[in-house]
Parts: C-alpha cells; structure tokens; sequence
C-alpha cells in the first residue's frame, strides 16, 4: 500500500510541535446573532445562534429554546422504562433535540461554483442514511429534514470541537495528524462514501478524534481501490496544506496569495522570485498524460514523457515556473494590436438615427421622407413607420425607399409619425414629426404636374396656381396630388394613371380659385364631357301637372347611373319621360307603357357599353374608386348642386358620390 507522503523541508530551528496562539493565524470575525423558527414534524423549534463562519452563511450553529410542553414529555417520559423510553425518542425525535444543534440550509445562488442546491441537500442525506452506524463517531448524528425560511434543511448534532483549519485545531503533530484523518477516511470507505471536497475546514478535531461534517460533495459509485488511492493524496495535501499554513504563521515572509501551488520558501522579499520550484503530487499515471494535483484540488495534465521514469500514484515532483517577459510584452502588443483593428472595423461607427421629414399635406394624406439609411457594418432588420405611437406598417425595401405616402387621414387633425430602426446593433427612433392636415379652404398642399397643354391654357394655368399658393412640379412624383392635362397621352400621363392619380382639366383649378376651397373631381375628369351652352339643349315641353299615380312611379323608377355620358344621356331620358307623359292614362293597357321604357332601356345599354369600349381603346385615365371622408362629401354635395345649378338649370341629375381625390397608398 502506497504510504502518505509528508513534507520533508524544514526550516532551522523549526518545532516538532506548534503550540500557535490566536495571534498567529488571522481569525475571521465572529458573524452576528440572530433567532430562528421552524416545524420539526409536531413541534415548532425557536433557536437563536450564529453562523459558523463567514463562508458557511447557510450553516448555523444553534441553541435550541426548551419549551414547557418538551419539559413535560421528558418528565412522563423518564418514568417508563427504557425500552418505551427508546421507542418513543425513535418515534418522536422533534421532543428529544439536544440543546445544541447544527441547522445546514440548502445554498443559495451558488450553482455554477457547487452544483445544483437540491441535488447537494439530497447527497447528502443520502450520505448520513449510509453512514447511520457510525453517526455520531465519524460524522454527527442526523435527525431529520425540515423547511426554514422557505428552504430546505437538514438538522444535524453539534460536535463542537475546532475545525483543523483554525488555530486550536493545528495542535497536531503531522503523524498523528495523519493517523487521525486516515482512521475518518477508512470508517467512510467502508461504507462506500468517498470525499470529493477534501478541505480542512470539513473537518473537525474533537475528543482525540478527527469528524467528517459536510458530506454534501461525496461519491458513491467509487471502487475500494480508487478510494484508498484518493484518500492517500488528499491527506498528502491536507498535510503539506497545514505544514504550510504553519510556516506562513511563524515566518516573517508573506507567501504571495495568488500562487495555488507548494512553494519552496526563502528568507527573501516575495519580488525577487523570478524563478518558482513547483511541487505537485502524482495521482494518475498513464502513457500519454500524467494527472498531477495540486494542493488545492486543481488536475493538470501533464505529457508522461516528459516526467521521470520512476514516478508513480502518489509520487512528488517539482517543476521550476519562470515568467517569460519578453513574449508576454509581444503577445500583450500583438492582442491590442488585434483589438484596434476590430474595433476599427466594427465599432468606430455605429448606425444613424433617421430624420424624419413632411414633405407635403394636404386635406387626407400626408407625404413624408427621410434621409437614406446608414447601418455602417451592422445589418438593417426592418423600418417600421409609427402613427400617433401606433405601428402603421413597415417600409418595404427600406434601403432604396426614402418617402411614403399615408392616406386616408381625416381633415383639419394633428397626427404624429416617427421612424423606428430595428438593426443588428441595436434599436433607433427618430424625433416625433407633428403634422396638421389642411382645411378645406387651404389649397397649398396641391401639387400639381401638367401634361399636354395649349400655350395660353399653360400660362393662366400657372398664374392661377400661384394665386391660390399650390405647387407645379415637373414630372409625377410621390406627392403629385393632381395631373392637369387637355390630352390623354404622354409618358407622364400613363404614369399618373398607373399611381391612381386624378387626371382632370385645368377648368378645375379655375374652379377651386372662384370657389375659394378644394372641389370633387367628379365633373373635371379628361374624359367628362364638357356642358355646352343652354341654347344647344333642346327644351322640352312644360310637363302636365303630375298625379298622384305619376309620382308614385316616379318614386319606384331607379335612379341612372351615374357614369361619364350622363349629359349625352339626357335627351334621350327627356324624350322618353315626355313620350311617357303623353300617353300616359289609367286606363291604357301597360303594352303601350313597357315598349318605350324597354327600348330607351336598351339604348342606354347600348351607349353605356360603347362608352366603356372607348375608353379601353383610348386608354382614359381611370377614376380613383376609394371614399373620401363625411365632412368632404357634405362639402363636395353642396359645390356640385352650386354647379350644376349653374351649368344647367332645367336638367335634372342623380346625385353621384365623388372617388378619392387624393392618391391612397397604405402600408
């Protein structure tokens, strides 16, 4: 069997034996006081105590609070005899805790430096229920698991004693340090427990005898064989850990606390060690790598070849650790070197902010535009367009669009847009733009693009532009409102129809100037025929006073419709109404009545039909088909029975809604 290796350096003149007082190890400061309560099964135990030290928060040492009914049970209890006495401290162990007790509570925020908190609580106990024969000898005595403040616990005996990292408990010399650790670790491996956390502070000297007290890193599933062979290095360790701590206490050096490795010390200030002999024990041999451990239960592997050929489980060997300076300048040069470039490339600029812009409004649509966007390296995720701090759509291809129309907006109202960038380097929202659509006497959101026109048309068509403060741009854009043109032809003309832009004539401006406010469209399309003057029209006869059959049919005839040739329509329609109106009578048969009505029906079919054919076959530019708003269409009745009052007097019309005068495009 492998022996335990124990240090072999010694300093001139040092004892056998420490006999170190509180001065020569720094002791922690002692944690404060406090009380506890929890449900022991049918009693609820009050304490107070204190931590054991200021690592161990979760560990308390306690002093159990005796309660008169606990007084009681014993007094009954110490009548029976002792085999009932025995049964009923089995049965009901919450009535028989001792005065001292030791309450462990599960860590807390602890899992990435310990495990999982539940699976160490069930180790555990899972431990203590192995080593039930010897608690009490070799680990203390376990009575039970509870709930404090919420956590699990485990309540355990209180050895007392000192642990042997503290003072009191480095009164050991190193054999029999060595002895008593050796006798703990065999009683544990015959159980099948094996120490996984070898530390002094885990275990404690107490009555000539050395106590396992945090079982909560053990392994179970270890061969006899690898146990003794883990349980030889670790008292090594332990040993030259408290030889150490020895040493430490009684030289006038300080030993420099970030080395975790055996040290060979010197009489020398702690700065003039450029070069460091390194001591690490042997654990397992193999051919191609070594696992040498350091005292601080770190594994290293290390090439066998490069270790001597003699060595083997259990075996100490020193490796001399010096600083190189030179290549860790270079390395250090090279690494900032490394991060200028990167931050150079990557992190000099960052995405900008976009502005947002109106660029036009008129009475129902606003047209707003932003400067291009600029990601520098990062990568676009989408541009998304806010109304009133409500998302009203994305933008699509947001690299190449800088400008969107929104539509559909009610009149004379404040609205609020701003931009949101979402990218790969992070989130950016543009300033708040507070827009306020136009009345429906303010004209200057119109913009207008002209197409083919006369001279003369052109050139009053411009002064009355600037008269009522509209806009006349070249070329359809995104914020044309309105193509003003005598023909229907032209690249710009197909271009306002393809973007469902009004094309009207220019008598609509004219309109809009003597009205003094924004008018339908209706009657100003290209392809509305133009009202002649009322001497052209044929007047017809004075209509006999009507009956009250008359009016009954009048009300049940359905309304025309209201299409382009309405105006050509009408004569038809009057002759049919005088011919109806003639020949009308009770008591002639309905033959004579459906013949007329029939065939005026088929003309206007007819008409209404080849109407449809020329406009495909002249390419008309087609009426936008959305509704415009309440208030517009009151506004927009009212002008169009002032019109056709002017235009003509003696017709009578049906009354048809006008299309959107404005370009809808929604996101």
């Amino acid at each position: 069997m492998t022996a335990v290796k124990l240090p072999k350096f010694k300093i001139p003149g040092e004892p056998d034996r420490y006999r170190l007082t509180a001065t020569g190890i720094t002791r922690e400061p002692t944690p404060s006081l406090q009380s506890v309560q929890f449900w022991f099964r049918t009693r609820l135990v009050s304490a107070t105590g204190r931590a054991v030290d200021s690592y161990h928060l979760n560990v308390l040492r306690l002093r159990v609070d005796p309660s008169p009914l606990q007084q009681f049970i014993h007094g009954v209890v110490g009548f029976a005899p002792q085999l009932v006495r025995s049964f009923v401290q089995r049965v009901f162990p919450e009535w028989f805790l001792p005065t001292n007790i030791v309450l462990k509570t599960e860590r807390q925020g602890k899992e990435e430096e310990h495990g999982d908190a539940d699976e160490l609580m069930d180790t555990e106990i899972r431990a203590y229920e192995r080593l039930k024969p010897v608690q009490g000898v070799v680990v203390p005595v376990y009575y039970g698991q509870v709930r404090c403040n919420g956590s699990r616990s485990i309540i355990v005996q209180d050895v007392g004693g000192a642990s042997l990292r503290e003072p009191e408990g480095m009164l050991l010399e190193l054999d029999e340090f060595v002895r008593l650790l050796e006798e703990c670790y065999t009683a544990l491996i015959s159980f099948g427990v094996n120490l996984e956390d070898s530390q002094l502070g885990n275990f404690i000297l107490v009555d000539g005898k050395v106590m396992a007290v945090d079982l909560e890193m053990v392994s179970f599933y270890r061969t006899e064989d690898e146990m003794k062979q883990f349980m030889y290095m670790d008292i090594s360790e332990l040993a030259q850990r408290v030889h150490l701590s020895l040493l430490a206490s009684s030289c006038p050096i300080a030993i420099p606390p970030s080395l975790p490795v055996i040290i060979t010390v010197r009489p020398y200030p702690a700065a003039t060690f450029a070069t460091m002999l390194v001591s690490l024990t042997v654990g397992k041999v193999d051919a191609g790598v070594t696992v040498l451990l350091t005292p601080d239960k770190r594994l290293i592997e290390f090439p066998s070849i490069l270790l001597p050929p003699n060595i083997s489980s259990g075996s100490i060997v020193d490796i001399n650790v010096s600083q190189n300076a030179t290549k860790e300048a270079a390395a250090d040069r090279a690494f900032r070197a490394l991060q200028d470039q990167i931050y150079n490339s990557f992190g000099a600029s960052e995405p900008v902010t976009p502005v947002l812009r109106c660029r036009n409004a008129t009475q129902t649509s606003v047209v707003l535009e932003w400067d291009p966007i600029q990601l520098a390296t990062a990568d676009i995720m989408s541009l998304s367009l806010y109304r009133n701090g409500q998302k009203a759509g994305n933008i699509p291809r947001p690299l190449q669009m800088h400008s969107t129309k929104i539509s559909g907006l009610a009149v004379d109202t404040e609205y609020t847009f701003h931009l949101v960038l979402r990218t790969s380097a992070g989130t950016f929202i543009s300033d708040r733009v507070p827009v306020r659509t136009h009345k429906m006497t303010d004209l200057s959101g119109i913009t207008i693009t002209t197409g083919i026109l006369p001279g003369t048309t052109k050139e009053n068509l411009i002064k009355a532009v600037e008269r009522i403060g509209a806009k006349l741009v070249e070329g359809v854009r995104i914020d044309t409102t309105h193509f003003v043109t005598t023909e229907g032809r032209g690249q710009q003309w197909e271009k306002a129809v393809e973007s469902n832009i009004p094309v009207v004539r220019p008598e609509w401006v004219d309109a809009c100037e003597k009205s003094g406010r924004i008018l339908g469209v209706t009657k100003f399309y290209l392809d509305a025929m133009k009202p002649g003057p009322p001497s052209e029209e044929p007047t017809p006869p004075p209509p006999p006073p009507p009956e009250k059959n008359e009016k009954k049919e009048e009300k049940d005839l359905p309304a025309p419709p209201a299409q382009n040739g309405e105006q050509s329509a009408k004569p038809e329609e009057k002759k049919e109404e005088q011919a109806q109106k003639n020949g009308d009578s009770q008591s002639s048969s309905s033959e004579d009545d459906d013949v007329p009505e029939q065939k005026a029906k088929a003309e206007q079919q007819a008409e209404q039909k080849v109407r449809f054919e020329d406009k495909e076959e002249h390419k008309v530019a087609l009426r936008p088909a959305g509704s415009e708003r309440k208030s517009e269409d009151k506004d927009d009745k009212k002008a169009k029975v002032e019109d056709d009052g002017d235009d003509d007097a003696n017709a009578k019309t049906a009354a048809t809604p006008d299309g959107a005068s404005f370009q809808e495009v929604e996101l």
